[in-house]
């Protein structure tokens, strides 16, 4: 499965938007290289960039939304803190081969669009049009 950049996934926020962007982008080269990698270390070196990645890039949306109605923002801080797990979880599968390549690109997918399109929208819809 392949994830290109849609103008769906925007959610207005400019800063939110460049890191989605960036996201993606680094699924999609992450996808190519997975299955190429020559060895499990290489492997594991880039499930590490994208899982620290994604805590950078959550821990700063978490930053850009503190405008969000309070219990909004705890309810999405969870959510991210569920995917973190989530994708360390499937990490571990995928380095003791309990997971394909395919199927962790797959999960990120999902997790990418179902997130973005959803949980994003709604708490960048709940921010005032100020922060936005």
């Amino acid at each position: 499965m392949e994830i290109l950049w849609q103008k769906r996934f925007e959610t207005g926020h400019e800063a939110i938007d460049l890191q989605h962007h960036y996201f993606v982008d680094l699924i999609q080269r992450i996808h190519a290289e997975l299955n190429d990698a020559t060895s499990a270390e290489h492997q594991a070196h880039l499930v590490r960039e994208l899982i620290k990645y994604a805590d950078f890039h959550f821990t700063s949306e978490e930053n850009l939304t503190r405008a969000a109605p309070h219990e909004a923002w705890l309810l999405h801080q969870e959510r991210h803190a569920e995917l973190l797990a989530e994708s360390r979880y499937n990490a571990e599968k995928l380095k003791s081969g309990q997971m394909s390549a395919d199927d962790f690109i797959d999960f990120l997918y999902f997790w990418f669009i179902g997130h973005t399109l959803h949980e994003d929208m709604q708490l960048i819809a709940a921010l005032p049009k100020a922060t936005a």
